[in-house]
Parts: structure tokens; C-alpha cells; sequence
């Protein structure tokens, strides 16, 4: 196996986070221009801002100052819908959120259709509620799913299965069905549907990525053809 592949789908996961207590404030400032009343923009992303709470990252490192704001924009078409040409595409800024998870789910958002204007632009701030503790547990839940994994290859080896990756994969989704973190959860998902080149990729960086280590599965990438 190669693992120069594309890291394509490693950036296509988001990284949500999986501890409860999360929660996104109502937005603290708001920006419409003329096409849309302010009011009913802010009571509809209210309404839907729950949504985004699956774009909340769960492996935020500490840091002396850490920006729990998040900007989401973009802009409404004349038929109600977020315009989706790439200058036009929502622009998402936080450290707390996942932008490629929240570009996907505020693309699907739909409007009412426009009246007198072609386009309205909207930007919003909110602020990610969460405290040192449980960022910690979400990043000890993650690190501990990947040393399972680990764990998992290493016996698939020892009993040569055919193809270790995915058998550890199944082994470890089956095992905890229902009960894996957001995070890994779609990284797996991600690495079960893909080619074997590209399977090894989304492993490999979900652990650098994730700052975990494997030492046999970097020595079996290195020794696959």
C-alpha cells in the first residue's frame, strides 16, 4: 500500500465536538442588508443554529487566550437560497468550528424568496460555550478511541487477516456501536468507504492530525507494496 494518496477526504471530515454541555450563544451581532427584516433573520438562525453544534471542533488545544467567537457569512439569492458560486460560497471563521462541516450545512439553508432586491447579505457572530474540562474529556475520549484502533490493527496482523485496516475498523464500530465520539465515528465512516490508498491516508493523518501515535501501522504502511 501507497500513502501518498490525495489527503482529499481527510479534509473533507469535520471535527465535531462530542461533549454535551457544548452550546452556541444566540448571535451577539448581526449584520442584514435591505431585502430581509432583521428580526425575522435573527429569529431564523436561532431556530437553526442548532445545526452548527455539529460543526463544534472537539480537539481545540488550550492556549492562553482562546477566541470563542465564530463569524459565519454569506448571502441569499433572489429564490431564497445561499448562493453557492465559489466567491459567493459562506465564509466561515472560528477556531471552535469545523468550517467544511459548516460550509455544507448552511449551503443547504433555504429562505424565503426575495422581493425588490436580487441578493441579501448576511453576517452573524456567535460565541461556543464550553470549559477547559470538557474540552479535555473530549480530546482524552479521542485519543483513547485511536489507541483501540491501534490496538485493534495489531491483532488483526497477529492473525493475518487479509486486509488489517479494515478489519480493525469493523472490529472497533461494531464493538462501540452508538458509542464513538463524533470525531472518530466519521473519520472511520470515512476510511470504510474508500479505496485501500486512500483508506490508509485518512488513518495515518487522523492520527498525526489528532496527535496520536501507531507505531505498527506507520511500519506496515511503510512495508506494503
Amino acid at each position: 500500500m501507497r500513502w501518498s494518496a490525495s489527503l482529499l477526504f481527510w479534509w473533507m471530515l469535520a471535527l465535531p465536538l462530542s461533549a454535551g454541555a457544548v452550546e452556541l450563544t444566540a448571535p451577539e451581532r448581526l449584520d442584514v442588508t435591505p431585502g430581509l427584516p432583521e428580526e425575522w433573520v435573527l429569529a431564523e438562525l436561532v431556530r437553526r443554529q442548532p445545526q452548527l453544534l455539529n460543526c463544534v471542533r472537539d480537539d481545540v488545544p488550550e492556549v492562553p487566550y482562546l477566541d470563542d467567537r465564530v463569524l459565519i457569512a454569506f448571502t441569499i439569492n433572489e429564490r431564497g437560497e445561499v448562493r453557492r458560486a465559489a466567491r459567493e460560497s459562506p465564509r466561515i471563521v472560528g477556531t471552535f468550528i469545523d468550517r467544511h462541516c459548516a460550509d455544507e450545512i448552511i449551503e443547504a439553508w433555504r429562505f424565503v424568496p426575495l422581493v425588490g432586491v436580487e441578493e441579501v447579505r448576511v453576517s452573524a457572530v456567535f460565541r461556543v460555550r464550553t470549559t477547559p474540562q470538557e474540552r479535555k474529556a473530549s480530546r482524552d475520549r479521542i485519543a483513547e478511541e485511536l489507541q483501540s484502533y491501534c490496538q485493534s490493527f495489531q491483532r488483526a496482523v497477529r492473525a493475518k487477516k487479509r486486509d488489517p485496516l479494515q478489519a480493525a475498523l469493523r472490529e472497533v464500530m461494531n464493538e462501540r456501536q452508538g458509542r464513538l465520539s463524533r470525531t472518530s465515528e466519521m473519520w472511520m465512516n470515512a476510511a470504510l468507504n474508500v479505496n485501500p490508498v486512500d483508506q490508509g491516508t485518512i488513518i495515518l493523518n487522523a492520527f498525526k492530525e489528532l496527535g496520536a501515535e501507531c507505531p505498527q501501522f506507520e511500519a506496515h504502511g511503510r512495508q506494503s507494496p
